[in-house]
């Protein structure tokens, strides 16, 4: 399969860490902040010219972003812990916030483009990530699979929400954190910062 053959479809942005500690990129950026949140950016960034592309002959695509409901305590005066204490979980929580965020700030940009652009919570299932943050939850092969159900639902649906954040097929779920139009704005400026 090619891979502009899969961008007329989608693109699965579902990358997560949990670090046991603050670790830093060779960039010296923190490692869960570049990795959970900053990846997600360039990635969709440098791909945009496919998907609008993709848009312009006709297709569907969208961009789905692999996010939690374990999410808050971002700061965006603050988002790689410089200025306050430093708790793995808490550093997690904060990526998986700007992550919600960051679905409504793509999908506002891209509105015009013919490109959706959503969030979801893909399930509880035991993983590096979750055992990461102390939960051991279900090690079956049907709750990995499970975990991967809503992401690919979503990257192949015709009913979708662009904007939108899904605990579930049905329908968006509401998200607290991206009603705030001016902070969603502001973390694609602190994106576009590191470059």
């Amino acid at each position: 399969l090619q891979l502009d053959a899969v961008l007329r479809l989608a693109l699965v942005l579902c990358v997560g860490i949990h670090a046991e500690y603050m670790g830093e990129t060779e960039d010296g950026v923190e490692l869960q902040w570049a990795t959970n949140v900053l990846s997600y950016h360039r990635l969709t960034k440098a791909l945009l010219p496919q998907l609008k592309s993709a848009a312009s002959q006709g297709g569907a695509p969208r961009v789905v972003m692999v996010a939690s409901n374990y999410a808050g305590h971002l700061d965006l005066a603050d988002p790689e812990f410089r200025q306050r204490r430093y708790s793995t979980g808490t550093a997690y929580m904060a990526s998986k916030q700007a992550n919600r965020m960051q679905t409504k700030e793509w999908a506002r940009r891209l509105a015009g483009d013919g490109i959706g652009v959503v969030s979801c919570h893909p399930g509880l299932a035991t993983s590096n990530v979750s055992l990461g943050n102390g939960y051991d939850f279900d090690r079956s092969e049907a709750a990995q699979r499970n975990g991967a159900k809503l992401p690919l639902h979503l990257a192949t649906t015709h009913e979708l929400s662009s904007g939108g954040y899904y605990e579930s097929a049905s329908r968006p779920s509401t998200c607290r954190f991206s009603g705030d139009a001016a902070a969603c704005e502001r973390l694609w400026d602190l994106c576009e910062s590191y470059g």
